[in-house]
């Protein structure tokens, strides 16, 4: 059976929604990792699955020796970024519920958005540049000086 997108579900007596902040477990370790749902999935068999974005403690970023990175239990969006985009559909049963998404741009921002996949992402400067068809001259005979 095919699945189909949807933007949520009620799976194990609670409602999953785009959005929503998941932890999962490494089976070896007692580790937990976290990640943000970007895509629910379900069939006719019931079958429910997830794609996620992976989020990661922002002191993580940069640091290359394993020993050295934190790790943290608990969740609190100001400390974690966004990181990658898992390509796997992810099975519910190997996700547990964190919370709601965060009322924070980095985490709505990618709530409802499509474009996720294979995308690159502008910075500041460079979305904020002014654009090549505009010189300083041109602005100023724009906007008119009084004298």
């Amino acid at each position: 059976f095919t699945l189909r997108k949807t933007g949520q579900f009620k799976y194990n007596n609670q409602l999953w929604t785009v959005g929503d902040i998941v932890s999962l477990h490494e089976a070896k370790s007692s580790k937990v990792f976290y990640a943000q749902i970007i895509e629910l999935h379900e069939n006719d068999l019931c079958e429910n699955r997830a794609k996620i974005f992976w989020l990661v403690p922002k002191a993580n970023i940069g640091v290359t020796d394993e020993s050295k990175k934190v790790h943290h239990d608990t969740f609190k969006p100001t400390e974690f970024v966004h990181i990658s985009i898992d390509e796997r559909f992810i099975s519910m049963d190997c996700l547990t519920f964190v919370m709601n998404v965060p009322n924070l741009f980095e985490y709505r921002q990618h709530v409802d958005s499509d474009y996720l996949v294979n995308t690159y992402t502008l910075s500041h400067s460079k979305r904020y540049a002014k654009s090549s068809s505009e010189s300083d001259g041109d602005k100023g005979k724009k906007i008119g000086r009084a004298s």
